[in-house]
């Protein structure tokens, strides 16, 4: 039931020019910003409502007429002119996909909280709060966007999408939150697989990257889905609804095991929308006749199959379906041929590498991700059959030797590029307080960095073209 409260400033000097952003309603008398008497009509509006307090600076713009605020906290040195354009021409961007706003959407708000390291976001019904690093900000000299601003603006155009695509279209279930315990659903694929594909989508079609800087985005993205073994180990459904008990609580061999739903359900919205550009028609418009259909109901596991049916796509209902509930790569060259694109592979260059054109020999990897500390090299992560793992490797272990040579983070990279492809070499350890030596034999990763060429312009641009404000 409605309740208000008071926001009291804290009586201290350095408090005095303190301000409150949230999405709650004021009472009257409160004015925009201030400290005061705020209201909410139950508990739920109460907790999905976050408040920054403190100093900060505040920017708004207007969509269809309802006033959006851009909260950026503390005093930071950045182009804040940029940052609101930006975030201005992606809402356009997303409220083009859905053709208007929600209808009880009364403001919204950008709550950015600024630190030296961080990043991450948290959708809310009139709101987002979202948390970068300063080195993330659009610096005033900047032309294109860096990875690091790009990445912001993708966080800034996913949060905004959950506005619709699970703060007002959600599972049916969700409808009653049980804030007691944990809510499990398979859907997650859906709503925050789709979103992700949205999300840098927004990018391109509001004219905020270049065509090339999104292709750069989804090898990227294409590299991190297919190069785990998690891929064909755990199906998207399974993903969703272990999210709790998997996802959120990832291991050393979570690359092995645990798919994102986040990122290869972008790559199943991704063929999907192929399938539908290839008879004249697109995602947006479909998400869109979705979202009206189930606003109300919420969706049940099987709605987004059942909608492809109705809307003549049987075939395709029937695919995704086996997609989502079956651990199995996805046909992403078919995919990505019918959107005018060519889909191509290689070995890395080393174990971050996951974009990219160069065709260069590739060294020899061990097939892990390593962490250097106080100059020990320690495995983190190892991927299922690379040759690390062939070679008896597990995590935890600090490399000390390859033929007989120290181990650092600067030699190891030159020992994989010096020795020949296929031999045997001693790899000297230590597991534990144990001094062990297995036998690593060299080779090149298997190819799997994913690379993008146009083969078909047409095709490419009817997928790419900037979104009209007024659809």
């Amino acid at each position: 039931y409605p309740q208000q409260f008071e926001l009291l400033r804290p009586e201290f000097r350095v408090t005095e020019n303190w301000r409150v952003a949230t999405a709650l309603p004021r009472a009257e008398g409160t004015a925009l910003l201030d400290f005061g008497v705020y209201q909410a009509t139950d508990y739920q509006q109460l907790i999905d409502s976050p408040l920054l307090v403190g100093l900060f600076t505040v920017q708004q713009f207007a969509v269809d007429g309802v006033p959006h605020y851009l909260v950026v906290s503390s005093q930071n040195h950045y182009d804040s002119e940029r940052l609101l354009t930006d975030t201005e021409q992606l809402c356009q961007a997303q409220r083009a996909v859905f053709g208007g706003l929600p209808d009880d959407l009364q403001h919204y708000w950008f709550l950015l909280w600024i630190t030296e390291h961080g990043y991450g976001g948290l959708e809310h019904k009139d709101s987002t709060l979202l948390l970068c690093s300063r080195h993330d900000l659009p610096a005033r000299q900047m032309t294109a966007p860096d990875d690091a601003y790009q990445t912001l603006l993708g966080l800034i155009s996913h949060e905004y999408f959950h506005t619709w695509w699970v703060k007002r279209l959600k599972p049916a279930p969700f409808h009653a939150y049980q804030l007691s315990q944990e809510q499990y659903t398979p859907q997650l694929w859906l709503y925050e697989g789709f979103t992700s594909y949205f999300d840098d989508l927004a990018l391109i079609k509001s004219e905020r990257i270049s065509q090339q800087a999104y292709l750069t985005t989804l090898e990227q993205l294409v590299t991190r889905v297919t190069r785990n073994p998690s891929d064909s180990r755990q199906s998207l459904s399974d993903s969703s609804f272990n999210a709790w008990t998997k996802y959120y609580l990832q291991d050393e061999n979570a690359p092995n095991s645990i798919v994102s739903y986040y990122a290869k359900g972008a790559l199943v919205a991704l063929a999907v929308e192929a399938e539908l550009q290839a008879n004249n028609k697109d995602l947006s418009h479909f998400c869109r006749d979705f979202y009206q259909h189930y606003l109300a109901t919420g969706t049940a596991d099987r709605s987004f199959f059942d909608a492809l049916s109705a809307a003549g796509f049987k075939a395709l209902a029937a695919q995704v379906e086996d997609w989502v509930y079956r651990a199995q790569p996805l046909p992403l060259a078919e995919s990505f041929a019918k959107l005018g694109l060519t889909l191509s592979w290689r070995s890395p260059q080393h174990f971050d590498d996951t974009h990219g054109t160069q065709q260069q020999n590739a060294p020899a990897t061990l097939g892990c991700s390593l962490k250097t500390q106080n100059g020990l090299v320690t495995v983190q992560q190892l991927y299922l059959d690379s040759a690390g793992h062939q070679a008896g490797l597990m995590a935890g272990d600090q490399l000390l030797a390859l033929a007989g040579y120290k181990i650092t983070d600067k030699s190891l990279p030159q020992l994989l590029k010096r020795l020949p492809y296929g031999s045997e070499q001693p790899l000297t350890i230590f597991r534990k307080d144990r001094l062990l030596t297995l036998p690593l034999t060299l080779q090149a990763g298997k190819a799997q960095v994913a690379m993008l060429s146009i083969a078909d312009d047409a095709k490419l641009q009817r997928w790419l073209a900037p979104l009209s404000t007024n659809t």
